[in-house]
């Protein structure tokens, strides 16, 4: 059920992202509640349309191709001083919080979408921050509920939610790690980490660990590099003697869609491609030896074949 009003319906909003899942579930979401939304995954072409037709709200990924979601707001407002901005990401950097915009953080909810938006379309200001969500009202309909359970997930609450494919390009120059070839035949730990970051170093020899103990159990073990150079993960995978697969991910875009919280993230999947823990921070050997036991435990092996009965004699 929709809960639009004859303000709402007036009202656009130009989504943009370079993910188009993303883009179109975020659409239906505030199409739903009566807003014309507008997307697109290229933030040339978005300025473009702000600068052609009214545009109320301006809610943009941060980390994109070509150009910044900071960057395009500047843009956007320099051109329409009137369009709010939204930005979303799932790393608030220190640029985002020095900026004053209102930043809702992914994964989220498609209500607390729906009440981010309507919060700051209501503010005289662009920059003031939404207070908290109030409490949910009735007649949210099965598509709000269906996105909360997928891509906008439901948070803590939600039951192993299923994990997004990806590739990434190794560092070592072996070719590719595409996390499909795995489903059904590893369970799979996905490192976020960089070379930066002091706890990622740190634990950098646990994840060796961890990864020579548990492969030949059926566990494939990953890095994904975020933000980093390309030289600075090689040394980084060098200084530490990694011997697991690693790639890199400078703009996030394998890292937010597994709801990035910023360096250490760990993510485990199961062989049924759920995500069946995710883990912002410090993650010890003992904390990952409870989560990956239960996953290789082999089930009882097949029934031996009953003997066959003896020939009868002639």
């Amino acid at each position: 059920m929709s809960e639009s009003s004859d303000e709402t319906k007036r009202q656009t909003i130009l989504v943009v992202d370079d993910e188009a899942e993303v883009r179109a579930l975020v659409r239906e979401v505030l199409e739903l509640h009566g807003y014309a939304v507008i997307d697109t995954g290229d933030p040339m072409d978005a300025r473009r349309i702000a600068e052609s037709q009214p545009v109320h709200l301006l809610l943009t990924d941060v980390v994109m191709p070509m150009m910044s979601g900071l960057e395009l707001a500047k843009r956007v407002e320099a051109s329409s001083p009137t369009t709010k901005v939204l930005l979303m990401s799932g790393y608030e950097t220190a640029a985002v919080k020095g900026s004053g915009r209102v930043l809702i953080s992914k994964p989220f909810k498609a209500r607390d979408l729906v009440n981010t938006v309507r919060q700051l379309l209501d503010s005289k200001s662009a920059f003031r921050r939404p207070g908290p969500p109030p409490a949910p009202k009735r007649g949210f309909g099965p598509l709000a509920v269906t996105l909360g359970a997928l891509l906008l997930l439901a948070g803590p609450a939600a039951a192993a939610p299923a994990a997004p494919a990806f590739t990434v390009t190794l560092l070592d120059g072996s070719g590719h790690f595409d996390s499909r070839a795995h489903l059904g035949k590893h369970v799979l730990v996905v490192r976020f980490q960089a070379s930066w970051c002091k706890v990622c170093n740190e634990e950098a020899a646990t994840f060796e660990r961890v990864y020579k103990k548990y492969r030949a159990s059926g566990v494939e073990l990953v890095s994904v590099q975020v933000q980093d150079t390309e030289a600075d993960a090689r040394h980084f995978l060098e200084a530490n003697k990694v011997s697991y697969p690693a790639g890199l991910d400078p703009r996030l875009k394998v890292a937010n869609r597994f709801g990035f919280r910023g360096t250490p993230y760990t993510v485990v999947i199961n062989k049924r491609g759920e995500m069946v823990a995710r883990m912002h921070g410090r993650t010890d050997e003992a904390r990952l030896a409870r989560i990956l036991d239960p996953l290789v435990k082999r089930g009882p092996g097949p029934k031996a074949p009953a003997p066959k009965a003896p020939a009868r004699a002639k």
